[in-house]
């Protein structure tokens, strides 16, 4: 115990002052930028001024703090970890709006504060394994995000799955009633939501923005990385180069996948016993028999 508080306290006074170099080394590259919007527009500090002071205190006061603790943990990550979490964030849709920084410095303070807080109920306890106890929870905190984050990609990849057989259906129908592809999604994001219709919206976009409609249909399958999504998008770009009518491809793959759903279906409600067969052992049949043998158990110990 003698040797692990000044451990401690070494390490937190080394990881503020590296805090407060890597924050300062960014204030003259703040302090720049902000004199280059001023001189472009100079009304817009004052409005951006504004919009700072009606949010609340609290968010005003945490918020600084943050970017700064976000802005030094991406520094000290690698260029590989950062393109790899900017990909799963793309994929997740950028949760609550995080970007690589804002996630790094989530893993960092979650590592940092349930390390100290496993330290700190197990240093009464048992004190031999407070900093084991410290260790694993800082672990604990800095992985733990990683998990959530690949849950979020998962969910997210789902809930489009399930959403393209409707997509395509009113595709279809928009299409077969005369509109143009582009007027036709634009329709479906009318008249529509979710992750799949926020994905069309950003390639409608980029169409709009003067995009090929093939390169921009291609990079919808690469941003979320869907097998249904990308035969879709792979059966329209053969359409647009071939001079297929866009109808007809449509109503193919719409059927596609209704069918494709339905097998998902089947094979999920397959997989249900099997998935039932460990809760029923565990949790069932102990109760079964503790009901049904029960009361021969009390009779014959109170015949002994």
């Amino acid at each position: 115990m003698t040797i692990v508080l000044p451990i401690m306290v070494f390490a937190c006074v080394t990881s503020v002052v590296l805090f407060f170099y890597l924050a300062g080394q960014e204030r003259e590259q703040e302090v720049g930028e902000r004199l280059r919007r001023l001189m472009v527009n100079p009304g817009k500090d004052y409005s951006e001024r504004e919009r700072l002071l009606a949010e609340p205190f609290v968010k005003r006061l945490i918020r600084p703090v943050l970017k700064r603790v976000a802005r030094s943990a991406a520094k000290l990550a690698p260029e590989e970890q950062r393109e790899r979490l900017r990909n799963q964030l793309a994929l997740a849709g950028y949760p609550a709006g995080l970007q690589v920084a804002d996630f790094l410095a989530v893993k960092a303070i979650l590592a940092v504060s349930l390390g100290v807080l496993g330290y700190l109920l197990l240093k009464e306890v048992l004190p031999a394994q407070a900093l084991s106890a410290a260790l694993a929870t800082g672990i604990l905190g800095y992985i733990g995000p990683d998990f959530l984050l690949q849950n979020a990609v998962r969910q997210r990849q789902k809930m489009i799955r399930k959403a393209l057989p409707d997509v395509i259906d009113l595709l279809t129908v928009s299409v077969e009633a005369g509109l143009g592809f582009d007027s036709a999604l634009a329709k479906v994001i009318e008249k529509m939501e979710g992750p799949l219709i926020g994905e069309f919206s950003r390639t409608l976009q980029d169409m709009r923005l003067g995009k090929p409609r093939r390169t921009a249909l291609r990079d919808l399958a690469e941003r979320t990385k869907v097998d249904d999504l990308a035969t879709f998008v792979t059966a329209l770009v053969q359409a647009d180069q071939l001079g297929v009518s866009i109808a007809k491809v449509l109503r193919v793959q719409s059927e596609q996948m209704r069918t494709r759903r339905r097998q998902r279906a089947e094979e999920q409600a397959l997989k249900a016993p099997v998935k039932m067969l460990f809760p029923l052992i565990i949790f069932i049949f102990p109760t079964i028999f503790i009901i049904l043998l029960g009361p021969a158990a009390i009779r014959v110990m109170s015949s002994l």
